[in-house]
């Protein structure tokens, strides 16, 4: 369950759909693995955006852009990954200011909410340390303003977005 709310977020009629498809995918089985549901998962949407989001925090944007190229052939919506991308910078904001008042990085990381599911958490706990406060603040800054953008302006979106990526 934790693995559809990390893919699908707060969906919760996605969520019980794709619950019903890994119960007739797994009929006659007592266990469901993770394996089992990422194969049978059909938005793969959100693992492309939070993929995309996570290189390009990492300083790959020519592989944020790839992802990126990928999902919009599938018709996803660049204001779509922009939020996933102020997403992923408010909850490294939220750590670094725990952090900031003492707290240790592992208690810090359990108290998030929703949880980071733990196929993430390496790559989340990398990028720490290259992103204190301060940068996370402007790099989110730049993310409403191209969400603002995609949404005001009569350049496409996707332009606005691979530049921010």
């Amino acid at each position: 369950v934790r693995f559809l709310q990390h893919v699908l977020g707060g969906d919760r009629l996605q969520i019980r759909q794709e619950l019903e498809k890994l119960a007739l995918y797994a009929e006659g089985r007592s266990v469901i693995t993770l394996k089992d549901a990422e194969q049978c998962v059909s938005s793969i949407r959100a693992f492309g955006l939070e993929d995309a989001a996570y290189h390009a925090l990492e300083g790959n944007g020519h592989a944020a852009c790839a992802v990126w190229e990928d999902l919009e052939a599938e018709g996803e919506h660049a204001v779509t990954a922009v939020r996933t991308m102020q997403n992923l910078l408010l909850r490294l904001m939220w750590v670094q200011g725990r952090l900031e008042t003492g707290e240790a990085l592992d208690a810090a990381i359990r108290k998030m909410r929703p949880p980071l599911f733990f196929k993430v958490e390496p790559r989340f706990r990398a990028l720490l340390r290259p992103w204190p406060a301060e940068r996370l603040a402007r790099a989110l800054h730049l993310a409403l303003e191209a969400e603002r953008q995609c949404k005001n302006s009569a350049f496409e979106a996707g332009l606005i977005l691979r530049r921010l990526l």
